[in-house]
Order: structure tokens, then sequence, then C-alpha cells
């Protein structure tokens, strides 16, 4: 697979990107398991809120030049960290 690299998201075009491949993910991983469902699985104002959360940070993950996926790191105090991850 080759080394992972991750790479901060940062232009609003670039997190336009991420919201729609990490619903598109979770749609598709939790439609295979349990079927066709209508409503998204994780809506885009639950994406949103981690993306403004304090200390949140935002990454596409890559292998090999390609992306695999993406992540949002939250670092809590309180609770230590908080992930949202995708995978392709």
């Amino acid at each position: 697979m080759g080394e992972l690299l991750f790479k901060a998201v940062v232009s609003e075009k670039e997190k336009e990107i991420f919201i729609k491949e990490l619903q598109e993910s979770f749609q598709k991983a939790y439609e295979a398991e349990f079927g066709k469902y209508e409503k998204l699985i994780i809506p885009r104002k639950d994406i949103e809120e981690s993306f403004n959360a304090e200390g949140s940070e935002i990454y596409f993950a890559e292998a090999s030049g390609v992306r695999v996926g993406g992540t949002v790191i939250v670092i809590d105090k309180k609770t230590f960290i908080i992930l949202l991850i995708y995978c392709m």
C-alpha cells in the first residue's frame, strides 16, 4: 500500500470534497451491512460541527499518492481525543 501520509484540508473546496467523500463512505458501509437507507447516516451539520470544534484538525489520508480516506481530529482537554475517520 505504501506510506500513509496526511494532507491538511485547508480550502473550502477541499472541505466540500471531504464532506461528500465522508458521507458517501459511511452511507455505502451502512447500506452494505443493513440495506438501503434513504436518510444520510452522517448529516452535513454533524460534520461541520466537528470541523468547527475547538482544536479540530482535518486531514485527507493518502497512500502512494492516492487518497484513501480522511480524518477529523479534535483534541479535547477533558476527554483527550475524538476522531471521525472514513476510508474509501
